[in-house]
């Protein structure tokens, strides 16, 4: 911590300092975490093109999204039906 003296106002406070290796670190940090960005933008942006450039693969994508969709929407509507049934026994059973 260092002692600074603000021009304007004439006051002063302390404030953090850093070395030069810290801020390097900060800097090597912040520069993964962009090159990790771009990647992953890239990335879709790639997933994208191929997408586009075969378009069977996109519609067949498509096919499979839906399809689980839909086996998802049975497999919860079952497993309310089930939580209903455990529910009714339950409610038997108090009586």
């Amino acid at each position: 911590m260092v002692k600074a003296k603000d021009k304007e106002t004439k006051e002063t406070e302390e404030v953090k300092t850093y070395t030069k290796e810290q801020i390097k670190e900060a800097l090597v940090k912040k520069l993964d975490f962009l090159k990790t960005e771009l990647d992953k933008l890239e990335s879709k942006e790639l997933h994208e093109e191929m997408l586009n450039e075969f378009p069977e693969w996109k519609e067949a994508i498509e096919k499979a999204v839906k399809a689980n969709q839909e086996g998802l929407r049975v497999v919860y509507k079952r497993v309310q039906m089930i939580e209903q049934t455990i529910q009714d026994l339950g409610s038997k059973k108090k009586k």
